[in-house]
């Protein structure tokens, strides 16, 4: 058997049939890649009883892109698709003081923010937002 013999030999048929499989599967890998995050919690009063109703917005502070969802029966929110990042998460409920806290989201992950909002007037409470060096807020 000399040096050239070592080699394998694959026809054409065999090779296309091959290179078919690699493409679906490669495509099927990529297709299970997750790029989005999301982002969910509970919303209470300072009793712990729900807050039902509380509309609840995520701004991504680098590109400005808002989503906004109210909070189901049982207080809790739930951004299913969210791009990596980080967000500015507002919640705010008739005679409750909003509450705006930032939250870091990362692709493939579920992040979870509960709150609980302070009896008061609409005016809003800031826990540091978006790390700016003044603050955006006034708290009450």
């Amino acid at each position: 058997m000399d040096s050239k013999s070592r080699f394998a030999c694959i026809n054409f048929p065999e090779a296309s049939a091959l290179f078919l499989l690699l493409l679906i599967l490669s495509a099927t890998m990529a297709q299970a890649q997750v790029l989005y995050g999301s982002l969910s919690g509970n919303v209470t009063d300072t009793s712990g009883a729900v807050v039902a109703g509380a509309q609840v917005t995520a701004l991504e502070v680098q590109t400005g892109v808002t989503q906004t969802t109210t909070t189901d029966s049982s207080g809790i929110y739930r951004f299913a698709s969210l791009s990596p990042g980080t967000y500015k998460v507002t919640i705010s409920a008739s005679g409750f003081v909003t509450l705006e806290t930032p939250k870091t989201v990362s692709a493939n992950e579920i992040a979870r923010q509960d709150a609980q909002l302070k009896v008061g007037s609409t005016s809003v409470q800031s826990r540091h937002c978006c790390k700016r060096t003044r603050p955006m807020c006034i708290p009450i």
